[in-house]
Formats: structure tokens, sequence, C-alpha cells
């Protein structure tokens, strides 16, 4: 728990009660005598994660090039193209 306070700059009452509310969510179980561990998907629950993920990645694109300005599009563009470059280039 206190690497947790360290990394965000938080209190324990804060990451105590973060990992309550992720437990009562189901993300988070605690084990007696151990502490909160991640709970672990089944393939079910992860295929579900992941249908609902790739839904919001479309609406956020969608949302994205209704409402972007000519600027934030060239930036994007500006991200793409040094994305592509890097991952096309022979070093990796």
């Amino acid at each position: 728990m206190a690497l947790l306070c360290a990394r965000y700059e938080v209190s324990r009452t804060v990451v105590r009660a973060v990992l309550r509310q992720l437990e009562s969510e189901g993300p988070v179980t605690t084990v007696p005598n151990h502490g909160p561990v991640v709970t672990e998907l089944t393939v079910l629950d992860a295929k579900a994660l992941l249908e609902v993920r790739s839904a919001l990645e479309g609406l956020a694109g969608a949302l994205f090039a209704e409402r972007a300005t000519a600027g934030q599009r060239e930036q994007l563009g500006g991200v793409r193209r040094t994305s592509s470059t890097r991952f096309s280039s022979p070093e990796r």
C-alpha cells in the first residue's frame, strides 16, 4: 500500500477507499492474510471487456472526427506519421 501511496501521492485513506470501491465493482478481491489482489478474469469476462473497449474506441474515433479542430486533426496525423515511421524502421 505504501508503494501506491507514494506513486500517486495520496494518503493511505484514499488508497483504502479506492481498493474498497474496486472490490465492490469486481476487479479487486481481498484475500485474507494477504490483502487486495487483482481478480482473475474468465475468458468470457475478457471477451466482454474487449467488446466494450472496441465499441468505446469506435465511438471515440467517431466523436473525434465530428468535433476535432483542423489543428487537432493535423496533430493526430503527425503522431500517426511518426508512429508509422518508427514501427516500420529496420532497427526494430
